[in-house]
């Protein structure tokens, strides 16, 4: 049995590995890509909260650097985090999407295609010191004003010296509606899973409205509320402000 285990650990660490440097490579090809793009930065502020027996909380300011093209973006971000014993630089997340890798006209339905990298680049004691990489893909559903989305990622997070975090199964499913041309409304049903032997299920509920204030100004407050019946639960709210720098 040790020994099936140790290739399995094996196989997961070559895995990773091949996602890993698949993204950068990716990411790279994207940047340097020709095609006309539009370039956003996003920021904002987000408060997390959690019902617990030390009743801990943290503040975080996300900012985030995206350039998308009429079939794919990549992206580049990093976070403040403002914690009740920390402070500090979070670590810096790379990713890279490819649009409509397949798509149905007929009944509007087409598939994405997504990887990330998170790079261990936090303050001590907010990150893990570890890579972690994550891969997967969506499908989506356009009828009248709705887009309905389901997608399906899996996570190989690092392990540090201190802990073994198991690697993680990401689901997702919901919708996007826009009731007016520079109004969306958006609710999403999250699922997350650690792959342990005794694994455990985190559930939470999503929701954020989109509100186009000028041309090249949007601004999405949203909050995500824990459904998981554990002894933690968290609560999250804030707003993201997007400003688009260059147009396509």
């Amino acid at each position: 049995m040790s020994e099936q285990c140790a290739v399995l650990r094996r196989i997961q660490s070559d895995l990773s590995l091949i996602f890993k440097w698949s993204v950068i490579a990716l990411s790279l090809f994207l940047i340097g890509a020709p095609a006309q793009a539009a370039v956003y930065v996003t920021s904002g502020i987000m408060y997390t909260e959690w019902d617990d027996t030390a009743g801990s909380s943290e503040l975080a300011v996300p900012v985030r650097v995206r350039k998308t093209g009429s079939n794919y973006s990549v992206s580049a971000g990093s976070y403040w985090l403002e914690a009740d014993e920390y402070s500090g630089v979070g670590d810096l997340m790379v990713a890279a999407s490819l649009y409509d890798i397949f798509y149905a006209p007929s009944v509007n339905i087409g598939m994405n295609l997504q990887g990330s990298i998170k790079f261990p680049t936090a303050s001590d004691d907010i990150g893990t010191g570890e890579f972690d990489q994550q891969v997967g893909f969506s499908l989506y559903h356009l009828r009248d004003n709705v887009t309905w989305y389901g997608s399906g990622d899996y996570r190989f997070n690092g392990d540090n010296n201190d802990f073994e975090y198991p690697d993680t199964l990401l689901l997702s499913f919901g919708f996007i509606a826009r009731p007016k041309e520079n109004i969306s409304l958006g609710i999403f049903y999250d699922i997350e899973q650690d792959q342990s032997v005794s694994s455990s299920v985190d559930t939470q509920l999503f929701l954020f409205v989109g509100a186009k204030m000028t041309k090249l100004i949007t601004l999405r407050p949203f909050t995500s509320i824990s459904l998981s019946s554990s002894d933690t639960s968290e609560f999250s709210a804030g707003v993201f402000i997007d400003v688009q720098m260059s147009s396509q």
